[in-house]
């Protein structure tokens, strides 16, 4: 059990950077898009930003430290959370999200692999759906924590989840498999995505 929470952490770095990089790159890009067709000092440092952003994502990767985020620590999981989504609301991509039941502090772990597992999934959101809204709920009932994360982007096949490793979908399935929770893929082709996670507590 203690090799496995090791494997957990040891993406931590990398998954908490990555989403931020993924935001700033899509902000940029959306820019760069927006003064298509210029020239200028402007022009060229938005190019340059995002060549900049682009070696940091690849830094980044190479890079992997058992650490629990800051935020976590000192305010919770969802504070941090709101936090978190706060920073990547954007024109192009809106974020919607509700907590209900975590007025008090869960167990370190439990709290550590919800935030990077919220994390990925959105990761997973910038980067492939071309969703325009994500609606984010975090629900403690008694015996078990509810996560749902609903996209209205391009969606997927759902048949082939197992093929998806190369964008996040196996670790988010590995995190939750460590604390004996399950993960759910509902998904059509142009509908969205819906992920549902249920963990026992």
């Amino acid at each position: 059990m203690q090799s496995v929470s090791v494997c957990v952490s040891q993406k931590d770095l990398h998954d908490g950077i990555g989403q931020m990089l993924s935001a700033a790159k899509m902000n940029l890009s959306n820019l760069d898009n927006k003064l298509a067709g210029q020239t200028g000092e402007e022009r060229k440092l938005i190019e340059n930003s995002l060549s900049l952003v682009d070696e940091s994502v690849r830094e980044v990767r190479n890079v992997s430290h058992a650490m629990m985020p800051n935020a976590l620590i000192k305010s919770g999981l969802s504070k941090a959370l709101h936090e978190f989504i706060d920073k990547l609301n954007s024109p192009g991509l809106k974020f919607n999200l509700e907590v209900i039941g975590l007025d008090e502090r869960l167990e370190s772990t439990l709290e550590t692999v919800l935030y990077r597992v919220i994390q990925e999934i959105v990761s997973n959101i910038i980067r492939h759906s071309k969703a325009s809204e994500v609606n984010i709920q975090l629900l403690r009932h008694e015996e078990e924590i509810v996560l749902m994360v609903e996209d209205n982007g391009v969606g997927f096949d759902t048949s082939h989840v197992k093929d998806f490793n190369g964008i996040g979908l196996k670790n988010i399935q590995s995190r939750i498999a460590y604390l004996n929770g399950t993960v759910n893929f509902d998904s059509t082709v142009g509908k969205g995505t819906t992920v549902n996670i249920e963990i026992p507590i």
